[in-house]
């Protein structure tokens, strides 16, 4: 029987997501459960992995059903998940502390002696820069502060293996996410020692590095029934949402860039060597032992869209809700009034601290340029510019290592607002390339897992299996526009730089000197 379905579970910040999809790249059906996040303590962000594992199971049982079709007639499932989250679990092989994820930022201090110390030789041989959101950074405030579940520990493993090792029993970890640790050598592909012994642990208390391509098989009958999946079902480890994104947009050629938001966001190129320096703006993780993937995250994507419907459209949410309409498309259509540069208003979008190419924990969200004649509309728009002004600082970044683009596809949630869209071109000066779907991590994992069992050639063979939407097209006046503000952009957040530690401290509730 011919087998003509694959599933990607796509494991993210706030939600499981299963896509079922033809072998064409066509989506035959969608599911997602979201799960909720924690903070016990100001600065800390948890989650339940209990609760991931149900949404997770849910997720594939919900896509299966949904799509009517036979349950035998799907090939395998690609896992993609987050980076960055990290689980103590015990001898008994039970997660003995929450999920603590990448926005967690409990370890500032911890990075600072760090980044003063070993820092730099850590990140030239990882990969990852040094900053709270990875579990090295974790690891050390955990030993400093002798939090109980790392003295019990007798593993420590990230969401993606804590599902691998419910559901079939095994540690193993593929090299991308083992790379966003901040513990894993990208030159040598084995756990680095230095980072180890920072961390107080041993390469014996992580999981097997293993390729992208390593099959798990032979669920539980019991978990098979609950998955609505064959128990012989092959589960294909994947890789971590960055690179699939790539992988799931087409993005995987020198000079291909994707560029993603979705609650954060992410600007990436793949690469056929490891690269790092000394600046220390972009990551480098290994995806493959001949593939790397190189760029920089944001804290800050769709979550400032979030904030900026919170704060300035609760009567015009009511209204959207009472009339069907949705509240985004409404305060986008605000927007869309407003000429490109908001009337000379600029948007520092640092609103959960940030990633690249600063790497500042205490960084904070700025409006600059308010004047009596701005409104709602204009903070809007500069909102919704800040966000991109931030991807375009980590593409500058990102080029000076990796070249200059010479594509750019979009994915993610924002890649279904034309304005967003839009704005992308015109800063860029390049065309965007948009997929039909914009679950482009999943499809990147069910393509890995089409690779493993020697289904397709090779995986850059997606190419051709990739359903675009549409290409937009830059403006060039508002090109140059762009380019002017630019310049004013990037100066301010070094300006503002001394001012955030303070401003940072006071509301920790820390003295301010």
């Amino acid at each position: 029987m011919t087998k003509n379905y694959v599933l990607g579970l796509d494991i993210g910040t706030t939600s499981a997501k299963a896509v079922l999809f033809q072998k064409n790249g066509r989506v035959v059906s969608e599911n997602e459960n979201a799960y909720p996040v924690y903070h016990p303590n100001p600065s800390w962000v948890e989650q339940d992995p209990v609760e991931i594992e149900k949404a997770a199971l849910s997720a594939i049982a919900g896509a299966v059903q949904k799509s009517g079709i036979n349950k035998e007639d799907i090939l395998c499932v690609g896992i993609s998940s987050a980076m960055h989250s990290l689980i103590c679990i015990n001898e008994q092989h039970e997660a003995i502390s929450p999920s603590i994820t990448w926005a967690d930022g409990r370890s500032v201090d911890q990075t600072n002696r760090l980044k003063e110390t070993i820092g730099k030789d850590i990140f030239l041989q990882t990969g990852t820069p040094i900053h709270p959101m990875s579990p090295l950074t974790k690891l050390i405030w955990m030993k400093e502060t002798g939090y109980q579940p790392y003295i019990n520990a007798a593993k420590f493993i990230s969401i993606k293996e804590y599902l691998l090792l419910k559901w079939f029993g095994t540690y193993i970890v593929d090299y991308a996410v083992a790379s966003a640790s901040g513990l894993f050598n990208i030159h040598t592909f084995q756990w680095e020692d230095t980072a180890l012994a920072a961390a107080g642990i041993s390469s014996d208390q992580l999981s097997k590095p293993v390729p992208s391509t390593e099959i798990c098989q032979g669920l539980e009958v019991e978990l098979a029934d609950k998955l609505n999946l064959p128990q012989d079902i092959p589960f294909v480890i994947g890789s971590s949402d960055g690179p699939l994104a790539n992988l799931g947009i087409g993005a995987i050629n020198p000079g291909d860039v994707a560029l993603t938001i979705g609650t954060s966001g992410a600007i990436r190129q793949m690469a056929s060597k490891p690269e790092t320096d000394e600046l220390q703006e972009i990551f480098c993780y290994g995806v493959t032992e001949n593939l790397w993937i190189m760029g920089g995250p944001t804290n800050n994507g769709g979550i400032v869209f979030q904030w900026l419907k919170d704060v300035l459209g609760e009567k015009e949410v009511e209204q959207a809700l009472a009339n069907g309409t949705s509240a985004y498309d409404l305060l986008t259509n605000h927007a869309k009034g407003v000429k490109p540069g908001a009337e000379g208003l600029l948007f520092l979008p640092f609103l959960n601290g940030e990633r690249a190419p600063y790497w500042d924990a205490n960084a904070r969200g700025s409006f600059i340029g308010l004047t009596l004649s701005h409104k709602k509309e204009h903070m809007i728009r500069a909102g919704l510019e800040g966000v991109i002004f931030s991807m375009y600082s980590i593409g500058q970044a990102l080029e000076r290592l990796a070249g200059e683009p010479t594509q750019i596809f979009a994915s993610g949630g924002f890649a279904r607002s034309p304005l967003w869209l839009q704005i992308v071109a015109d800063m860029f000066g390049q065309d965007v390339h948009v997929p039909v779907s914009h679950q482009s991590s999943a499809w990147g994992a069910a393509w890995f897992g089409l690779y493993a069992l020697g289904e397709v050639p090779s995986l850059s063979a997606i190419k051709e299996h990739i359903p675009m939407s549409s290409t937009i097209v830059p403006n060039a006046n508002h090109h140059a526009l762009y380019q002017e503000l630019y310049q004013t952009y990037s100066e301010l957040y070094f300006s503002l730089k001394p001012h955030f530690q303070t401003l940072a401290a006071f509301q920790r509730g820390s003295s301010v000197k």
